[in-house]
């Protein structure tokens, strides 16, 4: 089994990075090997401000020392990339803000046909990190994949040797 976790594909935010990774991942998974993974449904008020600075959520990772919120500064629709902006309060006392951060929208129709790309089988998804149903109001998308018998880019390869 390999675990992705912590929204980390999203970082990858060119096509031919997210298919090299998957790729990789299939290619270490034995056959029925499970994949498991995790990335934010992307909310489409926010991406609809294309541009214009938008608050996006307030977290509180430990409520008696730090705060925070996350700041959409732009979406680029085409490239399905977000910039990002983290902002920080310790104890009343501002932290400066951490450094821009990239991160790629995938929308929910687009990570199966991902994972069959490079030979994975969707075995199971969910719409928060208790299991429970997927929907378009999800706050996450969780992925549970499993390596098909024979893989698709396995047997392209097979098939461009001969």
């Amino acid at each position: 089994m390999v675990i992705v976790s912590c929204n980390s594909l999203a970082h990858l935010t060119a096509n031919e990075d997210i298919v090299e990774c998957l790729s990789r991942i299939a290619r270490h998974l034995v056959p029925g090997g499970l994949l498991a993974f995790d990335v934010v449904n992307p909310n489409m008020r926010d991406l609809a401000q294309c541009g214009n600075t938008a608050e996006r959520s307030n977290t509180k990772p430990d409520r008696s020392f730090v705060s925070g919120s996350k700041e959409l500064i732009a979406y680029d629709p085409v490239q399905q990339v977000q910039i990002l902006k983290w902002r920080f309060e310790e104890l009343g006392r501002k932290i400066p803000p951490v450094a821009l951060m990239r991160l790629r929208a995938f929308f929910p129709q687009e990570m199966p046909l991902r994972l069959a790309l490079v030979g994975l089988e969707l075995a199971a998804r969910y719409g928060d990190f208790s299991g429970g149903h997927f929907t378009g109001c999800s706050p996450n998308q969780i992925y549970v994949a499993r390596a098909a018998r024979t893989s698709r880019i396995s047997s392209l390869n097979a098939h461009a040797s001969t």
